[in-house]
């Protein structure tokens, strides 16, 4: 004998018979009169289309029932067959690496195969001549083609380090001189002021100044000598000797004679320089030749 819903334990007493879960259902096995009467009251409302408009009965109807598309425009046209318009396809549309040659017009790859073969060049003209050795054309190259840096003018010159600069170190800044005339006895066995003299007043402290005598002349007898160097004199401190090479002169008559000296006084004071002379073994005549101006120059060399 079965009972519903109760079992009959070994000790007579009733207990509860288990109840079905998920897992215990089988697939499709669940019908409508199985489910609860307000879910197929949803189901049906549903099914209806209760509580939507008639625009949206007839808008769901209508996708159901769709086999068509919108007609497309832009880049892409058409309905159901869609087609790429006309020049749509930009660069940016295009991926990397994806046109092969067999995509290209004959004509770029018949240009492509000309110049991947060739092996001569056209011959040029103009400033730069020839075909596969090419030569620069004389006269060819201009101010304005040169990379140099600085500014080319009437007053710069190309240097070396491809700059154009003004004209610098060595140009002459000033040349004064002295002159003596008539004769001069020396007879003193010191240095002693010849009385050829120059006064230069340099424009710089690194100026360097050049001393040039020229013209000098004189005589002795047999067994007596000369000697002579350049002294300066700094704005009035007195002569000091700035010549250290002495010339010396024995038992004979000279003339003319020169004498150059490169002196760097580091100041802008005013410079004498003087000529001085020391005989020896009797006396020696400077300066012989009756009338004759004897010239002293300093020329200023500026840095």
């Amino acid at each position: 004998m079965s009972y519903l819903g109760k079992a009959l334990g070994n000790l007579g007493v009733w207990k509860e018979a288990p109840l079905a879960n998920t897992l215990d259902i089988a697939d499709d096995a669940v019908t409508t009169d199985k489910l609860a009467d307000s879910i197929n009251t949803e189901i049906s409302a549903n099914t209806a289309k209760t509580g939507i408009s008639g625009g949206q009965t007839s808008a769901i109807t209508a996708n159901t029932s769709k086999v068509t598309n919108a007609t497309h425009s832009g880049d892409v046209t058409g309905a159901t067959a869609l087609t790429i318009a006309a020049n749509a396809v930009e660069t940016g549309m295009i991926e990397d690496d994806a046109v092969t040659a067999d995509k290209l017009a004959n004509s770029i790859n018949t240009a492509i195969a000309a110049n991947t073969s060739k092996v001569t060049n056209a011959t040029h003209t103009g400033d730069v001549t020839g075909a596969t050795s090419l030569t620069i054309a004389t006269d060819a190259v201009d101010i304005a083609m040169l990379s140099a840096t600085g500014t080319a003018s009437s007053s710069t010159f190309l240097r070396g380090d491809n700059a154009w600069s003004e004209a610098g170190g060595g140009k002459v800044g000033q040349v004064q001189f002295g002159s003596h005339v008539g004769g001069a006895t020396v007879t003193t066995a010191a240095y002693a002021d010849s009385g050829l003299n120059v006064t230069i007043t340099p424009t710089a402290t690194d100026s360097k100044i050049l001393l040039c005598l020229c013209g000098s002349d004189m005589s002795m007898a047999a067994g007596r000598g000369l000697v002579h160097k350049f002294y300066k004199n700094v704005a009035g401190a007195g002569d000091v000797a700035i010549d250290a090479t002495i010339v010396e002169y024995r038992g004979v008559e000279i003339g003319p004679y020169s004498k150059v000296y490169m002196d760097e006084p580091a100041t802008t004071s005013e410079l004498e320089y003087s000529l001085y002379c020391i005989a020896f073994a009797d006396t020696v005549y400077m300066f012989r030749t009756t009338g004759a101006a004897y010239h002293f120059i300093a020329v200023e060399i500026l840095a």
